[in-house]
């Protein structure tokens, strides 16, 4: 019988060029070990031996395409920055009805600034308004969709709080909007109905 050889510990590979796929770590994160998924993906996996030191977050099986890891590793030009922007607002508009709601009143105070002839400060302060909420809107989105993928199913007080203040910050720009929509519009509608 012939001698039984070592087996070469199971390490994490370095992030290789443009053919690799595999994330850049140097070595497992501690009570995790190296695992080479399908099509070349690389992930790190809980071992059974060692005990649990890490957040759970950190446990959680992570895969990265070799493509997208190729991108990563790569500077964006400003076109394809702009369509991955583009590539999240389409998301919001299609998954989130708050933020598909916000969008038609945005367009209906537009509309009203172009009937009511504003001036162009109470312009700047009407696309500020606008620009702000939807702003909220996308973070609250972003930070929602990125604690899901963390927690999963599981509650997590730390994430409510979380995402109770960023629905928050939504809550004081829409108060705001309003104010200023009042601030601008009403004395104008009340002089246009005072002429009919």
């Amino acid at each position: 019988m012939s001698p039984s050889v070592p087996q070469k510990p199971d390490t994490p590979q370095q992030p290789l060029s443009s053919t690799g796929g595999f994330v850049a770590h140097a070595k497992p994160l501690e009570g995790t070990a190296a695992k080479t998924g399908p099509n070349g993906r690389y992930r790190q996996v809980q071992t059974q031996n060692q005990p649990d030191t890490q957040p759970h977050w950190l446990n959680r099986v992570i895969w990265l395409s070799p493509a997208r890891h190729n991108k990563a590793l790569h500077t964006h030009s400003l076109l394809t920055s702009f369509g991955y922007a583009f590539e999240g607002l389409h998301y919001a508009f299609s998954t989130q009805r708050n933020f598909r709601i916000h969008c038609q009143i945005a367009l209906f105070a537009v509309g009203l600034s172009l009937v009511l002839a504003i001036n162009p400060l109470e312009w700047v302060a009407i696309g500020g308004c606008i620009g702000l909420v939807l702003l909220c809107e996308l973070m609250n989105t972003a930070l929602e969709y990125c604690l899901d993928t963390v927690v999963g199913t599981r509650f997590d007080h730390r994430v409510k709080v979380a995402k109770d203040t960023a629905a928050a910050a939504v809550v004081v720009a829409v108060f705001t909007s309003v104010v200023t929509g009042v601030w601008v519009f009403l004395p104008r509608l009340i002089d246009l109905l005072k002429q009919l």
